[in-house]
C-alpha cells in the first residue's frame, strides 16, 4: 500500500467515524452468528488445522506450559497451573494480608 492510500484511508476513517461505528454495531450480531455457523460448518477442517499447528509447535507449547513463574503470594508454580493455584485458599489469604499491610503503610 502506498503512502497516499494510507493517508486517504486515515482521512476517510476520521471523517466517517460515526458512520463506521454505527455500521459495526448494526452488523455485530450478524457477524457473531456467521462465525458460529462457519465454525459448525467447518468443524473438521478447523480441528485438523489445530492439530497441525500443535504438532508443528509442540516443543514451544510444552516449554511455555512448564515454565516456572512466581505467584502473587510468593510461591513458584508452573504457568499452566497458576490460575488453579490462585483460586486456592492459601494464596488468597496471603494476598489479602499483603494488601492489608500495604494499606496500613500508606496511611
Amino acid at each position: 500500500m502506498c503512502d497516499r492510500c494510507k493517508c486517504t484511508d486515515k482521512k476517510y476513517r476520521d471523517k466517517h467515524k460515526e458512520q463506521i461505528k454505527e455500521y459495526r454495531e448494526a452488523h455485530k450480531e450478524h457477524t457473531k452468528e456467521y462465525g458460529i455457523y462457519y465454525r459448525e460448518l467447518n468443524k473438521d477442517i478447523l480441528k485438523e488445522k489445530e492439530k497441525e499447528c500443535f504438532e508443528a509447535n509442540k516443543d514451544k507449547i510444552k516449554s511455555k506450559r512448564s515454565e516456572r513463574i512466581t505467584c502473587e503470594c510468593g510461591c513458584t508454580s508452573r504457568r499452566d497451573k497458576i490460575s488453579q493455584r490462585k483460586k486456592s485458599t492459601c494464596p488468597q489469604k496471603i494476598i489479602e494480608e499483603k494488601n492489608k499491610l500495604k494499606c496500613k503503610q500508606t496511611i
